[in-house]
């Protein structure tokens, strides 16, 4: 933890200089979240100054999203997601909530979920938009509570969103946020988890892709 602490300062005071964009280099060089940020996210994520995990005492943890105050696209400072297990001796997650519910963005021009939506896309951003509750689709999953961000899924496409959502999630907790400087310099990019193959019904050593290991692991 006092070296996370650290490393978050260094990067901090260095936003304006050799290590802005840190955390996004850090994102990208990890294929899963690649995958996941749409060109015109990049500018964005180049003022994300911190990305921080909290575990919760009732269970589940909390991802923390800090910006620069010079941020161009939204005012808001700080974007949360909070993934919720009240029962410890399963895998189900009781809630995903995300904090603010709506992104204040500076502008029409600056809605990067419109702007992605425009040209086909999905913004990385789309990730933190309210869930929306969907409990007659998925009462056969181990989600039996949580909801989804788009309005017209099917059943499946529904249990699909609810796993990348989980999956983007987990690789903050468990591989970028420990593991940071090593995604930013690309030493951890060879080998890296293969999320795509748990998609195909592989599992890997962090379990099924509908399972969150809330294990606090050690920081770097």
């Amino acid at each position: 933890k006092p070296i996370v602490d650290k490393r978050a300062q260094i990067i901090r005071g260095q936003a304006d200089g050799p290590l802005r964009g840190f955390w996004l280099v850090a994102m990208l060089n990890h294929g899963f979240l690649r995958s996941r940020i749409a060109p015109e996210d990049q500018a964005c994520l180049e003022f994300l100054v911190d990305i921080r995990v909290r575990m919760l005492p009732q269970g589940g943890f909390e991802l923390e999203f800090e910006f620069h105050p010079d941020n161009p696209y939204f005012s808001d400072a700080i974007l949360k997601k909070t993934y919720i297990q009240k029962n410890k001796t399963t895998d189900a997650i009781d809630s995903i909530k995300t904090e603010p519910e709506k992104i204040s963005w500076s502008s029409e021009t600056k809605d990067l979920i419109k702007l992605t939506s425009q040209n086909g896309k999905k913004s990385f951003f789309s990730w933190f938009k309210p869930p929306m509750q969907k409990k007659e689709a998925v009462d056969d999953m181990q989600f039996p509570d949580v909801a989804v961000n788009e309005d017209v899924l099917s059943p499946e496409q529904q249990r699909e969103a609810l796993q990348v959502d989980i999956d983007t999630a987990v690789t903050f907790k468990n591989f970028i946020i420990p593991y940071a400087y090593h995604w930013f310099t690309g030493d951890a990019a060879e080998p890296e988890a293969d999320l795509s193959a748990v998609e195909e019904g592989e599992e890997d050593a962090q379990g099924p892709i509908d399972q969150l290991p809330f294990e606090d692991e050690d920081a770097e």
